[in-house]
């Protein structure tokens, strides 16, 4: 199985898939969950966070993977959470996560396909080279944000976060 008409969902994603509804009331900010995959080796979050931070003014929430050495999770806490980010590891219910958000920020892997199956607005990054295909693919489809491949691209194409998720 490969690319994102292969995608068997899990389960506890099947059974939610388009349950999906905007979680914050008009007006209020947007609130924003960022995962970049089990581990987020080369840091795609400290590119994501902090221009959300500037220029949206986002509620963020960053899921840190289960692939991730502690050290660096630690780390993460304390350098997101004294700056207002919501950290979260070991999440044991992945769709009940990205339910609660308005707008996903991913990695163009399994945690991409699982999002659109679930119905939530996605922008995605190619954290990998294998990945670009199934974004850009996805994105001729208009089902999620491109958003490259690699930092520079992420850095490069955020402003199209703004406005592709602006509340209604």
């Amino acid at each position: 199985l490969s690319g994102p008409s292969a995608h068997v969902a899990a389960p506890n994603v099947a059974k939610q898939a388009g349950a999906w509804t905007s979680v914050s009331a008009q007006g209020a900010p947007l609130r924003c969950l960022l995962f970049f995959g089990g581990y987020d080796h080369t840091d795609f979050a400290s590119v994501a966070i902090p221009w959300l931070q500037q220029t949206t003014g986002s509620q963020i929430s960053l899921i840190v993977g289960a692939g991730t050495p502690e050290e660096a999770v630690i780390s993460a806490r304390q350098s997101w959470e004294a700056r207002g980010i919501s950290v979260l590891h070991h999440v044991e219910d992945m769709p009940k996560a990205f339910l609660d958000c308005d707008a996903l920020i991913t990695a163009g892997g399994t945690a991409l396909l699982d999002a659109l199956l679930l119905g939530i607005p996605t922008a995605a990054v190619a954290t990998r080279d294998r990945q670009h295909a199934t974004i850009a693919a996805l994105a001729a489809r208009g089902a999620v944000l491109d958003l490259g491949l690699g930092r520079q691209a992420l850095q490069d194409r955020l402003p199209k976060v703004a406005t592709a998720f602006q509340p209604t």
